[in-house]
Order: structure tokens, then sequence, then C-alpha cells
């Protein structure tokens, strides 16, 4: 008689999912689904989405795999949607993705919440001159998502006036930020500068307070001093 050896492989299953706003125009663009083992970059699934869907509005444009990761860039919504977690579930039945080596199909089939991973981002500006006196009163800057509360730090901005050389921030504290919801909004002392559209650089200094949301993605640099 003989003795033979069976080996029963595993289906590769789903570790992680997060988004992204890889290109930092306030909108998730990104899925990064993290599996078991390496995963079969060669099929529909991986390359077009087949068989993924993610809650609407979202949609899936296309993939890519390497090693046991699977990247799906999305059609963004075009709104201000950084902390969106849009639930992604897997039909076996439609989809083929499997793994590289025994090709066994996951056993992912969801839903499953992605871990927000996108971090806020500037998508307007205001330069407000209230009282018309042709000095600024307000800076007012809105993000991509609510603001994680108490956490300004003027030491993390920079802001010039239109005319190229006034500090605005000169002899302000902390205490002139504040923080509701998307906005975080600087008073200004309105007693220099002008009216115009000013320079402005947020450069998180990661020694005190930075600017993150609930999920506590740090905001990155900010300007629009290109």
């Amino acid at each position: 008689t003989s003795t033979q050896t069976l080996t029963v492989s595993a289906r590769p299953t789903l570790l992680s999912a997060i988004t992204r706003d890889l290109n930092s125009n306030g909108s998730i663009d990104t899925l990064v689904l993290t599996f078991s083992e390496n995963i079969n970059g060669g099929t529909s699934s991986p390359t077009t989405g087949a068989g993924f869907t993610l809650t609407a509005p979202y949609q899936i444009a296309f993939g890519n795999v390497v090693g046991a990761v699977l990247t799906f860039t999305l059609v963004e919504s075009g709104l201000p949607d950084t902390d969106a977690t849009p639930a992604i579930t897997y039909d076996p039945t439609v989809g083929n993705l499997a793994d590289l080596n025994d090709a066994l199909e996951t056993s992912f089939t969801g839903p499953l919440t992605p871990t927000d991973s996108a971090a806020p981002v500037v998508i307007s500006t205001s330069f407000v001159d209230s009282d018309g006196d042709g000095r600024l009163n307000q800076a007012i800057f809105t993000f991509s998502e609510a603001l994680a509360a108490g956490e300004e730090d003027i030491a993390d901005w920079a802001l010039i006036d239109a005319n190229g050389t006034t500090n605005l921030l000169s002899g302000l504290t902390t205490a002139n930020l504040s923080i509701s919801g998307t906005t975080l909004t600087i008073a200004l002392a309105d007693t220099s500068g002008t009216a115009g559209s000013a320079r402005y650089r947020y450069n998180p200094n990661l020694t005190g307070s930075d600017l993150r949301d609930a999920a506590n993605n740090n905001v990155p640099v900010q300007t629009n001093n290109s």
C-alpha cells in the first residue's frame, strides 16, 4: 500500500480595506484591499472590479495587484468626501478573484466598511473685509471634511497679505484660530495690509496640536503659494 498526502490550501481572506485621496483634491479616489496571500492580478475582478460593489454612488474604475494588495481606483464623486467609507461587497458568482498559487477564490463576500485613511484638505478659502475698511478681518479655510475640535495651533500657519510683505499673523495667538465643523477661521487684527486675497501656508510642526479628522488623519501641508 502507498500513503498519499493531501494538502488543503486556505482561501485568501481580506485582512483590511482603506480609503485614500491620492491626488489630494478632497474626493476619495482609491480603495486599497490587503489579502492574506498573493492575488492573481490577471483576471477581471482585480483589473475591472468584476463582482465587487460599493455603496452608491461610488464605483470602481479599474484596479491593479501588487502581491497581496489589490488597489482599486475609484470614480470620484466630485464632492468633498474624504470622510467617506463606502462599504464593499463581493459576489463570487460574478467575480473571479483568486490567489496566485492555487487558483482558490477568495472567501470574502462582505459587506465590509473600509477604514478612513484619507486626510482632510483645503477645498476653498475666503478672505473677508467685513467692515469695508480696506483690510482683512478674517481668513476662512473650508476643508473636505469636519476637523477634530481643539487642534488649532498658530505656529503651523503663515499668512502673507496680497501686498506680498505684510505678515497678517503678527501679534496673533492660537486664540485667534477657531474650528467649527469643516471650517477653520483666523480672526485677524484688521490693522494692516489690504483687502486682497492673502497667500497662506499650513505646515504642521508635529510638536503640538495639528489639524486632523476624527479618524486621526493629519492634514498635510496646504498652500496657495504655488
